[in-house]
């Protein structure tokens, strides 16, 4: 396993970005190029690429964000809430061609997934190897990555680190 857990962080996040909604599967499975995430990446790239500037109060140019919202159709029907973008101070004179999303402040744990873990379930390590242990519950309603100059590209996944933002909730905060 080249998964390693990092740290517990409390954050919350203010983003810029787009969306997807629907069955990004539906074309290539996932970690392919031609799915429905890779098609909101390019998107978001060619907009970001062309507009350098446009996008506000931006933290870090060489970071950007996946969150993976899930509902009630996603176990019904495959529809995830796909958003990719990137973190800003605060929000100021947001594209037209851009959403903004705001997490609240909550605890994450971080993980860095390494080389060809990548595109395996790493989730699987999060749910039965790291959380009954840690204190902690994970809250299914979304995850995130964090992709920066560690991620070389899809055809280099071997040499890519890509870190893991997984929102939790003390164990002690469900039983209340």
């Amino acid at each position: 396993m080249t998964m390693e857990f990092i740290k517990i962080t409390e954050q919350s996040f203010q983003l810029v970005g787009m969306n997807f909604y629907g069955d990004p599967f539906e074309n290539k499975s996932a970690w392919e190029e031609e799915n429905g995430i890779g098609e909101l990446w390019r998107r978001f790239m060619k907009f970001y690429l062309a507009h350098e500037d446009a996008i506000k109060q931006q933290i870090n140019k060489h970071e950007f964000i996946e969150i993976h919202l899930t509902n009630d159709e996603t176990k019904e029907k495959g529809l995830y809430e796909i958003f990719v973008g990137t973190q800003v101070k605060e929000f100021e004179a947001i594209p037209e061609a851009c959403v903004a999303k705001q997490l609240p402040l909550r605890a994450y744990a971080v993980f860095s997934v390494k080389g060809d873990e990548i595109a395996s379930d790493w989730y699987h390590y999060m749910h039965h190897e790291w959380q009954p242990t840690s204190g902690y519950n994970i809250i299914e309603s979304y995850s995130m990555i964090l992709y920066d100059e560690h991620f070389k590209g899809m055809d280099q996944l071997d040499e890519s680190i890509v870190y893991a933002y997984v929102p939790l909730v003390r164990d002690d905060a469900c039983d209340a």
